[in-house]
């Protein structure tokens, strides 16, 4: 999920109250730059994602362009679905190196769809 937010160093304020609510907060982000990153239930087992983040930041504008063109296209969703499945298998049990290996495919989506990818460094293996 995405929070998009006027200002991140005022969204710090919400982590505590995210926290009471059952999110754990990610303070070892390499994204900590551009968001803050919280999931639910716990680290092992991740079934949700919150990435807050200022709304202005080229990271909002990637991903909402993301979004969009697999909801207009069935077979990049198929393709993209696909890929996560296989990536899954590769990377079971190293959920970091799963989630780098999408990143070619992410980013050319979004330069097919105008959009230059911002810088998101790799997340440690």
């Amino acid at each position: 999920m995405l929070a998009p937010v006027g200002s991140l160093a005022q969204a710090r304020a919400a982590v505590p109250v995210l926290a009471d609510a059952g999110w754990m907060f990610w303070p070892e982000d390499p994204g900590s730059h551009y968001r803050l990153w919280l999931l639910r239930p716990r680290p092992e087992s991740r079934t949700h994602h919150l990435q807050v983040m200022a709304g202005e930041d080229p990271h909002v504008r990637a991903l909402l362009a993301f979004r969009d063109v697999l909801r207009a296209d069935a077979g990049l969703r198929g393709e993209y679905a696909s890929l996560k499945e296989r990536l899954r298998d590769e990377h079971r049990g190293n959920r970091n190196a799963y989630t780098n290996a999408k990143g070619a495919f992410v980013q050319r989506v979004l330069r097919q769809a105008g959009i230059t990818p911002p810088e998101r460094g790799l997340l440690p293996e």
